[in-house]
């Protein structure tokens, strides 16, 4: 079973599915590719992989998929340390990024911001102090020891998690077992 998926996705959703499988399918041999959501595109293409799992962008239509589930990108700072609550720490852009800076534009709030390609390391920082992450809300019902949502008055859109595979493909019994893991 070949799959693929960001980091961020990996350890707060996949992985925990992933290990589950594993320990009640022990003879399967999983083969994992940790990539940014853009290579998933091409890696299913080529048939490297089996199963992508991603937020849906535009980028995928071409794929089946099925949903694995949904939430909505919240925006959360420290409970330890005291954060910059208008220094933002964003992904690259997508529309959560540009509903964010509509909204401060709209309440004529001075901020700044810092781009990051993981989720990951924005929840670091913004674990650390020093500002606010915007991510999705399973990292931080996953850190909400660490985390906690700020500026609830911000809207920011809702996203829907996909597993993606190649269109008009049939899953093998064992990749199609593994996405029954997610029901």
């Amino acid at each position: 079973m070949r799959i693929g998926y960001s980091h961020t996705i990996g350890t707060g959703i996949v992985d925990r599915h992933l290990a589950n499988f594993c320990l009640k399918h022990q003879m399967v041999e999983p083969k994992v590719f940790n990539q940014k959501s853009a290579a998933l595109e091409q890696l299913l293409d080529s048939r490297t992989i089996d199963l992508g799992f991603g937020i849906e962008n535009g980028n995928f239509v071409r794929f089946d998929r099925r949903p694995i589930c949904s939430g909505k990108f919240i925006l959360a700072a420290s409970r330890k340390n005291t954060p910059n609550l208008y220094r933002f720490l964003v992904g690259e852009k997508g529309r959560e990024v540009t509903s964010l800076r509509s909204a401060l534009k709209e309440l004529d709030v001075q901020s700044h911001f810092s781009e990051f390609q993981s989720w990951t390391i924005i929840t670091e920082l913004a674990q650390r102090g020093m500002g606010v992450g915007l991510v999705p809300d399973f990292i931080v019902k996953e850190h909400e020891d660490t985390l906690f949502q700020v500026h609830k008055d911000i809207q920011l859109p809702s996203f829907d998690l996909f597993a993606f595979y190649r269109a008009g493909t049939t899953l093998s019994p064992i990749s199609r077992a593994f996405l029954d893991e997610f029901d």
